[in-house]
């Protein structure tokens, strides 16, 4: 089933915003480092040598951006759950595959390489990252051997503005994301009788012309303009479910009070 936000008085997509986690983790080489000594991150500019404290102390770190979204086969992966083998040379991240009309994914422990079924439960799609290690796509261009060149795109990543701030507070755990995925499409004009065909497709998030996704603070107040605006806004919201728009669904709604209250 799809669901798309639209607001029934403009007859527009509106950006929605999902909450998502956000997940650090060991890396082999990042300019982000925490000092477990002072339980600081830090963002290393490239100017520090060896005598810096910061340099020396400091455990490389990547940032992983996770969300509830629905996996599909190719998607990067993060397991949340932890084994009782576990250790630092653990792998918790993995591409998701298709075998036998099933999902996929394969994990590392100390006793080796192991694969089990995508449970949305414990497997969180990664949606954003630092890491540039996980790749989307790859696009040949050439012939065979040194002629060959190999292209890749990458899975969007967090502004360098989140990252300093993720950096300065010592660690965020959750942030709201915007997310776009439907729109109007008018044979005569916006506001006529034509303007009634809808493009949807799945949310996913917006991302900016330098591959960034928008992140925003979780809120935990509101003022009484606030609460306003978000219940106007509620009224006015549909969805598109099949290419047809309705309205509000019961199960619709709780899940929008649960993103937006």
């Amino acid at each position: 089933m799809l669901y798309i936000f639209i607001n029934l008085k403009t007859k527009q997509m509106e950006v929605k915003r999902k909450k998502c986690k956000v997940i650090m983790l060991p890396a082999k080489n990042s300019n982000i480092v925490k000092v477990y000594e002072s339980n600081s991150i830090h963002l290393l500019t490239g100017k520090e040598d060896n005598t810096n404290m910061i340099y020396n102390l400091g455990r490389s770190k990547h940032l992983y951006i996770t969300s509830d979204d629905e996996i599909k086969e190719g998607d990067w992966c993060y397991r949340t759950n932890k084994r009782y083998k576990d250790n630092k040379t653990s792998i918790f991240i993995s591409k998701c595959y298709k075998q036998d009309n099933n999902l996929w994914v394969n994990f590392k422990d100390s006793d080796g390489i192991y694969s089990c079924l995508v449970d949305t439960n414990t497997i969180k799609k990664i949606i954003a990252t630092t890491d540039r290690s996980l790749t989307k796509d790859s696009i040949i261009v050439g012939g065979k051997g040194a002629s060959r060149t190999i292209t890749y795109t990458y899975l969007p990543q967090p502004s360098k503005a989140f990252i300093e701030k993720y950096c300065k507070v010592g660690g965020i755990d959750e942030v709201m994301v915007e997310y776009e995925g439907c729109k109007f499409v008018c044979e005569k004009g916006k506001g006529t009788p034509d303007c009634v065909k809808i493009e949807c497709q799945d949310l996913i998030p917006k991302i900016n012309s330098h591959n960034e996704i928008t992140i925003h603070p979780i809120k935990d107040s509101y003022t009484k303009e606030e609460v306003k605006k978000l219940l106007i806004d509620f009224a006015a919201d549909g969805f598109c479910e099949d290419g047809k728009i309705k309205g509000k669904s019961p199960v619709e709604t709780a899940k929008w009070i649960n993103k937006n209250l």
